[in-house]
Parts: structure tokens; C-alpha cells; sequence
């Protein structure tokens, strides 16, 4: 969602997006839809592509739709956004302190602040805030027709469980809440 919104945020300006990246995938022949959707193939080693791209945002945001079935961790620098993390995702029960930053300019400030903080009050924003939201998987229902097949059936199993968000503004927390889900 943050690679979209970046996208929607710089959409219309003439500027190139130039970073790097990684795909994971759960079969091993991605890199003819890797190289479709307009990144390059720097390396890869197993089930996980190393990536660079340079595109508009307007391409980026098609690149990432078209990889929409694969695990997708890119970060990059640009006028007044930059957007870094992990480059691998976490493994199942470990939790990843700051596995993405973005960090904006006060230009893009109002657009982050309504699409981050739309449970809380965003104008007491003064430095700084952070959010974080812990995943927890409680059961994963794999439909009987896709158990003997491995892809199909992480394509279409149903994950319930919740999502623990924590909002701490200039270091005072705000709000903590689950968010239960199935999906």
C-alpha cells in the first residue's frame, strides 16, 4: 500500500524512480514476469529475485500490479520521499522492528498523515509518528480442492487472525486496538 501511495503522491510529475529490490516468489520461474512488468533481474538464487528498476510512477505502479502474485520489497530515493526496509520478508513468528520507513517532505506531509492516521487526529503531528501493526495468524483454512497443490493452495487459503496497531505521536502513545480479519 505504501508503493501505491507514493505512486498516487508523485503522479503527473516528471521525475524517474530509480531503486532496488527483491521478489520472492513460491515457484521459480518469475523472471519472464519480472522483466514484463518493467524491473530487471540483477540476480537470483533460488526462489527470491534481486531487483533494480527506473521507471515514472505511473509505470511503477503498473510493474506492481502485474506483480501483484508475488511477495514484492523495493525501496528508493526521490524528491522529498524515500521509502527503505527489509529486503526479505519475516520469517512465520519472528517479529521485524522497522521492517519499512518512509520518510517525506512536509510537500507530501497532509497526504501521509490522512492515508496513516485515519483512526486518530493527524493535526497533533508535530515531529514525528510511528504505527505499529503486528500481524497475528491464528488458523489458515485451505480449501480441500487446493491441498495437493502446494501454490494453489497458498494462493487461495483463508487466513484469520488480527491485527494488533499501536500509534505513538512525538513519543506519547495514542491508540492501541486489534483489527480481527479474515482473509
Amino acid at each position: 500500500d505504501l508503493y501505491y501511495l507514493i505512486c498516487e503522491m508523485l503522479a503527473g510529475k516528471d521525475i524517474v524512480l530509480t531503486g532496488d529490490g527483491a521478489l520472492v516468489t513460491s515457484n521459480k520461474s518469475a523472471q519472464s514476469d519480472i522483466e514484463a512488468a518493467g524491473f530487471k533481474v540483477k540476480s537470483s538464487r533460488g526462489k527470491k529475485y534481486t531487483l533494480t528498476f527506473s521507471s515514472s510512477p505511473d509505470d511503477l505502479k503498473k510493474g506492481l500490479d502485474a506483480l501483484s502474485k508475488y511477495i514484492v520489497l523495493i525501496k528508493f530515493k526521490t524528491e522529498g520521499i524515500e521509502i527503505k526496509g527489509k529486503l526479505s520478508p519475516p520469517k512465520p513468528g519472528s517479529i521485524k522492528e522497522k521492517f519499512a520507513t518512509l520518510k517525506v517532505d512536509k510537500e507530501y506531509q497532509g497526504a501521509l498523515l490522512k492515508f496513516a492516521l485515519f483512526d486518530v487526529d493527524a493535526s497533533s503531528v508535530k515531529k514525528n509518528a510511528e504505527i505499529k501493526s503486528t500481524l497475528f495468524i491464528d488458523d489458515v483454512v485451505i480449501p480441500d480442492e487446493y491441498k495437493d497443490d502446494y501454490v494453489a493452495a497458498r494462493l487461495h487459503a483463508k487466513k484469520k487472525g488480527k491485527i494488533k496497531r499501536v500509534i505513538t505521536i512525538d513519543g506519547t502513545e495514542v491508540k492501541s486496538y486489534d483489527i480481527p480479519f479474515e482473509v
